[in-house]
């Protein structure tokens, strides 16, 4: 959730959206709709 605050997506509205986070060793996908978070 932090991830998509801080690129400046929409985490308050009806359309959901997909964060990809690729950092040394690891991968982390996140897909939030509404203010949720769905792993």
């Amino acid at each position: 959730m932090a991830a998509a605050i801080g690129a400046d997506l929409p985490v308050s509205n009806q359309e959901g959206s997909m964060i990809v986070d690729i950092g040394g060793g690891i991968t982390e996908v996140a897909i939030t709709y509404i203010s949720f978070s769905a792993y």
